[in-house]
């Protein structure tokens, strides 16, 4: 679906939260003069959503799974704004350790066998654990994993 498209076709007024966690869905093409400062976000704004979320960067597969997870679980609770949600999400990430996830990937894996839900980025997650990391390092600390994600709007 192209920015045109999107700001002629969608009403999104009835629409809560639009999240674009593909790559690099958050940024503009600031070389296109004649729409330097839209871009995909800006588009599904001006169509009624409040609020979007979208990357800044090409972000890692497992580890945007585990921050879409967490974000949404904290949108459940009810505890959080949308833009508090993401934030909580992240720090969250950044702070897990390899302990830590590798309990989130058995408990996952153990409720999918009875939920009915894939797991798919368990066994990517394992291999970057199986390389050297030990239990309290935490491996996604660095801000490629966890900061490409921003949330525009309201």
């Amino acid at each position: 679906m192209s920015l045109a498209e999107i700001l002629e076709q969608l009403d999104l007024r009835h629409t809560w939260l639009t999240v674009l966690s593909a790559c690099e869905t958050g940024l503009v093409d600031f070389r296109e003069i004649s729409d330097e400062h839209y871009g995909l976000p800006i588009g599904f704004l001006f169509a009624g959503t409040p609020t979007v979320w979208g990357t800044l960067w090409i972000v890692n597969d497992s580890t945007t799974a585990l921050l879409m997870i967490k974000a949404y679980d904290c949108l459940i609770k009810g505890n959080s704004t949308k833009a508090e949600a993401i934030r909580e999400a992240q720090l969250w990430l950044r702070d897990m350790n390899a302990a830590d996830l590798e309990l989130l990937i058995q408990e996952k894996q153990t409720r999918s066998a009875h939920d009915a839900i894939t797991w798919t980025g368990s066994a990517r997650l394992k291999d970057g654990l199986e390389n050297g990391t030990g239990p309290a390092e935490r491996p996604f600390a660095h801000p490629f994993y966890w900061a490409g994600m921003q949330s525009i709007g309201a």
